[in-house]
């Protein structure tokens, strides 16, 4: 991780219920993995026509934000570009959701729920840190 990130967020005021950087990596070795596998049936089942293309969109742009937000805000470390992709990451998880429950399918729902959890824990951690620092 870069030093101007971890100065960065060093700097900020956080809430008392927050969390550091050694409970971050505990969290990722246990979600990551079920989220990949989620992803993974869910292209598993469009590939083999068990589920609609349409599914496809939402759950690439989400597969995108996930892997792509630690680098950007480590990139761009400021608290209004982290507030920002956290909405719009957690958007793309929720239209992935949304398709996913339309067409009924149970077994990657509940692959992506510990996922889901981390990112609801995500958002309402950025919100408040922008809350506690603006």
């Amino acid at each position: 991780m870069d030093d101007r990130y971890i100065q960065w967020f060093e700097s900020l005021q956080k809430p008392n219920w927050g969390f550091d950087f050694e409970m971050l990596g505990e969290f990722w070795i246990i979600v990551y993995p079920l989220a990949v596998l989620a992803f993974c049936l869910t292209i598993y089942l469009i590939w083999n026509g068990m589920l609609e293309k349409r599914v496809l969109c939402p759950v690439i742009t989400n597969l995108l934000f996930s892997l792509g937000f630690s680098v950007l805000v480590a990139m761009f470390p400021t608290l209004i570009f982290v507030v920002f992709l956290m909405v719009l990451y957690a958007l793309t998880l929720g239209w992935v959701l949304a398709e996913l429950a339309n067409i009924r399918h149970w077994t990657a729902l509940l692959l992506l729920t510990p996922y889901t959890l981390w990112v609801v824990i995500g958002s309402v951690s950025v919100f408040e840190l922008a809350r506690l620092n603006w």
